[in-house]
């Protein structure tokens, strides 16, 4: 096995990696949005940091990995 197939193998684990960690946050976020259907929670100062917190890291990961936006999900 060479070097490249390595490598390749290397990348298609994080590739599958990564797109399940996404798949579990985006779930836990869903969830989040269900228990909070009246911004309660988002809109409190201090649970409204951790929801802003998780925006942005769906946020992140999604134009990381070149997916639709959390946006574009709702």
């Amino acid at each position: 096995m060479t070097t490249n197939d390595l490598l390749g193998q290397e990348r298609d684990r994080y590739v599958e990696w990564i797109s399940d960690w996404r798949a579990q946050v985006l779930k836990v976020w869903a969830h989040m949005q269900m228990l909070d259907d009246k911004q309660m929670f988002e809109k409190d100062d201090e649970v409204g940091v951790a929801f802003r917190d998780i925006k942005t890291l769906i946020q992140s990961l999604n134009d990381r990995t070149q997916e639709e936006t959390i946006e574009e999900e709702q």
